[in-house]
This record gives structure tokens, C-alpha cells and sequence, in this order.
């Protein structure tokens, strides 16, 4: 049986990152079973396997995997989401500072930053920049599709389902597979501005009138009809685009700020960081 307290110890020696064959974890805790040398999913940021449970609780996550040379990298990934934005703490009040000041502020903050859009996250959004700390966005959760019993994510298909009277063609990414997610019903009939990054990079902004909605029946189900033209390809657009981040073993994070001005606010961020998820 193996011994994944061993594991712990191995990780709590390591600093930032590593990478390690497979038969050195062996070494550590025991005979791997066959599927960690055949599928990717065995290796997923998720905690379906115990390895991957210990090396989540202790702060590191999958980012290099290579079946073919059978080893796997892991990355230290502790308190990293809380240098760009604040994590587990409510909602704050909207409290906006003068556009014009807003505006002083992004200009400074550019001169030092250039193009990597987590540095100006971090400037941005964190509480701990004087001057733009009152837009501060809260974790929402790290989205993870839903899976099935052998803990590879389900794909679905939804547009056979769609009784097509009219003859209408797929819309540009109507195409598929999508995945299922939602987040917690809490956020029901909040508006506000989101966040998707993934690996910790900023990806997507987008705002909403009912958050709960937006994710639980919008990106994370999504409907037939969206699939063809006429429909919410943007749906389909970023419900796709998670569902390849989590396949390719990436870490996908939401967060939200609950706030009436969320066109405003949108609009910024959209024009500061200029995440590629967003047309």
C-alpha cells in the first residue's frame, strides 16, 4: 500500500518547483497504479487520487506532465492567488474612486509593468496598492467541470437535443464538447464583474446582473438552442475554453466584485489588461 505521508515529507523538503520521474515517486511511496502511467486525468489539480490530494493540501500543483517520459513537474502554489487578488474574505462595499484618478493611477502603474497582465492585476486589484484598493475582488472558487466515476471530465454535446425547425446552422463555436460547472446559489441575484484566470494569468472579464445565473445556467449548462446561430456564443466561447484549460491541466479560478457599476468597471479592466478570452 502506498505511503503518502512519505509524499508530504518529500514536498514540505521542496522550494518553488521540481520535476521527478515516476519512479522516483515510487521510491518514496510505493508502486504507482497502471492509470498514472496512461492517463493524464490521474494527474489532474484535482483530489480524486491521494497523491494529488496531499501535494493540494500542501500548497503544490501539477504544471508539467509527460506520460511518454514518465515524469511530472509540480509548482508551489501557496497563498500565490492572494498576491493578485484578495481570497476568502465577504464582499467588500463598492467604494470608487474619481475616474480621473483612476485613470493617474493605471498611467503609473503601466510605466513599471509593461505587458504581463498578473503584475498589473496585482497593482490593480489588491488591496495592499494605495489608491485602487477600493475594487477588490473575492475568490469565488477554483471552477472544476463536473467528472465522471472514473474522474475524467464529462463532455456533452447539447445541440443534438435542439429541435432545429428553421434549418439553423451552428454558430462559430457552437460546435463543442462543453463541460458542467456552477458555483454556489449565495451569489444568486448579485451583479457585478467576474474574473476567469488560469494559471494564475488573467483570461477573461466579463460583468452580470445575476452572478448565480451567469455561471450556473449560462457558461457552466449550456443550452441547445445556444449552440446555433442566433444563440449566446459567448456561452459556448467560454464554457470551451475551461473546458480545455482543465484538460490541460491548468488551474482555472473565478473571481467576483458585487458592485451596481459593473459596466464601468468592466469596461476598465477589459481596456487595462486586455485578457485574451475577451473579443
Amino acid at each position: 500500500m502506498a505511503n503518502y505521508s512519505k509524499w508530504e515529507e518529500y514536498l514540505n523538503a521542496k522550494h518553488d518547483s521540481f520535476e521527478i520521474e515516476f519512479k522516483e515517486i515510487e521510491k518514496i511511496i510505493g508502486k504507482l497504479p497502471p492509470s498514472a502511467y496512461e492517463y493524464k486525468e490521474w494527474w489532474s489539480n484535482h483530489p480524486s487520487h491521494p497523491l494529488m490530494k496531499v501535494s493540494l493540501k500542501n500548497g503544490w500543483r501539477q504544471t508539467n506532465l509527460d506520460l511518454f517520459l514518465k515524469k511530472v513537474g509540480f509548482h508551489q502554489s501557496k497563498n500565490k492567488q492572494q498576491v493578485v487578488i484578495k481570497k476568502n474574505q465577504s464582499t467588500p462595499k463598492f467604494k470608487p474612486a474619481p475616474i480621473d484618478f483612476q485613470k493617474k493611477e493605471l498611467s503609473n502603474v503601466n510605466t513599471h509593468i509593461h505587458s504581463n497582465a498578473v503584475k498589473l492585476a496585482e497593482r490593480y486589484l489588491s488591496k495592499k496598492h494605495q489608491g485602487v484598493q477600493n475594487w477588490e475582488f473575492d475568490h469565488v472558487c477554483e471552477i472544476i467541470p463536473k467528472l465522471g466515476s472514473d474522474s475524467n471530465v464529462l463532455e456533452f454535446l447539447p445541440q443534438s437535443r435542439y429541435e432545429n425547425k428553421k434549418n439553423l446552422r451552428l454558430n462559430k463555436y457552437g460546435i463543442g464538447p462543453f463541460c458542467k460547472f456552477s458555483i454556489n446559489k449565495k451569489y444568486s441575484g448579485k451583479s457585478g464583474v467576474y474574473i476567469i484566470s488560469v494559471n494564475d494569468t488573467i483570461q477573461y472579464v466579463g460583468r452580470c446582473a445575476d452572478f448565480y445565473k451567469r455561471f450556473g445556467m449560462g457558461y457552466g449548462n449550456i443550452s441547445p438552442k445556444n449552440c446555433f446561430k442566433g444563440g449566446q456564443e459567448t456561452n459556448c466561447r467560454i464554457n470551451h475554453n475551461i473546458l480545455t484549460s482543465f484538460k490541460s491541466n491548468r488551474t482555472i479560478q473565478l473571481y467576483f466584485l458585487e458592485t451596481p457599476k459593473f459596466i464601468q468597471v468592466e469596461d476598465e479592466l477589459i481596456e487595462k489588461l486586455g485578457p485574451p478570452w475577451n473579443l
